[in-house]
């Protein structure tokens, strides 16, 4: 197999449906589309669980590799030092705003779990392990972190 790098989803989609490369790992939401309309086939998800979208879709766990998995979340960002009175304004809008059923479809038609959190210490690229560095971050599974 030989790795051919895009620039994004879109160009390695692209050549995808073009039949230029054969195997492609994209993002759930850039291929769904493409997965429903029958355009592409999905052999597995990567997540810990099958997703709502594409309920028969198994995992990759489920599909042969024990133990796999890879998921991504999605952040709102704000500069270091912003105080905490507006963190906390922009977490209760944000949680408020995921909690609506309208934006949940949204999220869950494209595979996505929105799971808000209050704000605190955590750095995206470590779960709930707390840091020390600047800047404040944000997610779906954790609406206002601080990292």
């Amino acid at each position: 197999m030989v790795h051919v790098a895009y620039k994004g989803a879109g160009p390695a989609l692209t050549a995808l449906l073009a039949n230029e490369i054969t195997v492609y790992l994209p993002t759930f939401a850039s291929a769904l589309p493409h997965v429903t309309a029958a355009r592409l086939g999905a052999f597995a998800v990567t997540t810990a669980k099958r997703t709502k979208p594409l309920p028969d879709v198994p995992t990759v766990a489920e599909a042969g590799v024990p133990g796999y998995e890879y998921s991504t979340w999605y952040g709102l960002v704000a500069p270091a030092g912003v105080p905490r009175w507006i963190i906390d304004k922009l977490n209760k809008a944000t949680v408020a705003s995921l909690n609506t059923p309208e934006i949940r479809k949204r999220y869950e038609f494209q595979g996505l779990e929105p799971i808000p959190r209050r704000p605190r210490n955590t750095s995206p690229t470590s779960g709930s392990r707390p840091t020390n560095g600047p800047g404040r971050c944000a997610s779906p599974r954790s609406s206002w972190i601080e990292c």
